[in-house]
């Protein structure tokens, strides 16, 4: 016979009535998806001839899916921080913008790197 055992504590369940995103985690979402649709665009123009018909289009739309990357980065930074978890995302989105201006294959691996080389920078502290 089975026995009924509460593993769960009373209210573990239900969302946290006092939390609330922060700007900075909001636009960090909106990022996110903005450079989901970048990268797409972006991809869609490899393998497509600059005479075809197809690429003014899809250059358009890759430089309208820049612009709404840059404007949330804009966004993150420019909003204030807080919570200690914000700093991550905003040194993240400092760094995206960094990588996005990069013009050089070695000024883009030397920021890219930085993700490896100072992991604590980008990542959230964790306390247990």
């Amino acid at each position: 016979m089975a026995t009924f055992a509460l593993i769960t504590p009373s209210g573990g369940a239900e969302p946290c009535a006092h939390f609330a995103p922060s700007l900075v985690s909001r636009g960090f979402t909106r990022l996110n998806s903005a450079l989901a649709r970048y990268i797409d665009c972006e991809r869609d123009l490899d393998g497509v001839h600059c005479f075809d018909p197809a690429f003014l289009d899809g250059m358009v739309d890759a430089e309208a899916a820049r612009s709404t990357v840059l404007d949330c980065i804009t966004m993150i930074t420019d909003a204030p921080i807080a919570r200690e978890s914000d700093k991550p995302l905003q040194r993240s989105a400092v760094l995206t913008r960094a990588l996005i201006d990069s013009d050089k294959g070695a000024e883009f691996t030397g920021l890219y790197q930085l993700l490896g080389s100072h992991p604590s920078f980008f990542a959230a502290r964790t306390t247990m």
